[in-house]
């Protein structure tokens, strides 16, 4: 497959992350607050923002209450394709 696709949900969350595959996210739902924070970029997302963000790409996802975004990603079998510790 090329591209995969699902939803996450946020919950109080810093989550520090490097991406080894391109993802695009939709938030869907906002409740008091989502970042997505790169480097010393702040991305305030809100319910039918948007974002694309290319593999290698380090990151945190932070949110206050509960946020759901759907997220695609590119390739579709990333998890084959995870880079070993």
């Amino acid at each position: 497959a090329s591209i995969a696709a699902g939803t996450a949900r946020f919950k109080d969350s810093d989550i520090p992350f490097t991406l080894w595959y391109d993802e695009l996210t939709i938030c869907h739902e906002v409740e008091k607050s989502f970042e997505i924070i790169v480097g010393d970029a702040v991305h305030s997302m809100k319910a039918g923002d948007m974002i694309w963000l290319p593999a290698g790409t380090s990151l945190r996802y932070k949110s206050e209450g509960i946020s759901v975004c759907f997220f695609a990603v590119s390739p579709g079998d990333y998890e084959a394709k995870k880079p070993q510790a």
